[in-house]
């Protein structure tokens, strides 16, 4: 058997390489599973991209990688894996760049030391419905954000633009936010690690920001996307261009997208309307 792996630190494409595995590790490997491979006189960590039974001896300079990870528990789960293959495609990275944003180094460490990680594997799943919700203020954008993240509607993620608004949802909505694994940027490394695990579990709703798009989402029943338009060029039209595909891709494996935006000026909802779309207009 041979495992394409991707090396998280460094590649020198955008495909990884070819390994072969052992056969003592063959009912442990996985795609997501990360492994130790060698690479160069070191050896580096890496996650299984796709397993082949391809015949080996047509492959010149053949390795077998070095040892299996975390008891051979999955790094990603394969909808992660597309989503950030997706990112990276889209954006022009080297994949093994947006592999590190969804498996954060300091995640990573942390996983080498406690063990197994809790990544709770989803069925695969029909693409999401995608729906908008337009609100007057910023209010009724904090309500609507609540009641995602309330009883009834599943396990959904909700992701503000930056810091600033998810601190205000936090102080005007403290029980709602009480339930849920809430990370900022400037969290302390123990504390971005306890809210990926959550992430990567759905064991509880999530509150980020919009980096964590890249985060392991797939077992979330939606993902919201949060704006606030302060003015007519502050709208969902401005969100930053990596955003919006990602978060379709998000949807493509099968998480409900939904968009809530303040949108005040009527000027500026002719704009967004457009295409002819038909928004809600929660109470």
């Amino acid at each position: 058997m041979l495992a394409r792996v991707l090396p998280l630190d460094t590649s020198f494409d955008a495909f990884g390489a070819t390994y072969l595995v052992p056969e003592r590790h063959e009912p442990h490997v996985a795609p997501g599973v990360a492994v130790s491979v060698p690479w160069g006189n070191r050896t580096q960590d890496g996650v299984i991209m796709e397993l082949s039974d391809a015949d080996p001896s047509g492959i010149p300079n053949l390795k077998p990688f070095t040892d299996v990870l975390n008891m051979g528990d999955a790094w990603a789960t394969p909808q992660h894996l597309a989503v950030l293959a997706d990112l990276a495609r889209r954006n022009f990275l080297p994949v093994h760049v947006a592999m590190g944003l969804g498996i954060p180094a300091d995640a990573r460490r942390r996983f080498l030391k406690k063990g197994p990680c809790p990544f709770f594997r989803r069925p695969d799943r029909a693409p999401g419905a995608e729906t908008l919700a337009f609100t007057a203020d910023r209010d009724g954008t904090m309500k609507e954000s609540a009641r995602l993240l309330g009883p009834g509607l599943g396990t959904w993620a909700v992701l503000f633009p930056d810091d600033a608004m998810l601190d205000d949802f936090v102080r005007r909505h403290p029980q709602a936010a009480a339930s849920c694994a809430v990370v900022r940027s400037g969290d302390t490394e123990a504390t971005r690690f306890r809210a990926y695990v959550a992430c990567a579990a759905a064991s509880k709703p999530f509150i980020g920001t919009r980096p964590r798009l890249t985060w392991p989402l797939a077992g979330y029943d939606g993902l919201a996307l949060v704006e606030d338009a302060l003015a007519p060029q502050l709208t969902v039209l401005r969100r930053p261009i990596w955003c919006a595909p990602v978060a379709q891709a998000w949807r493509a494996q099968g998480l409900a997208l939904r968009t809530v935006a303040c949108v005040p000026h009527p000027e500026t909802l002719h704009r967004v309307l457009a295409s002819g779309g038909k928004p809600e207009y929660p109470a």
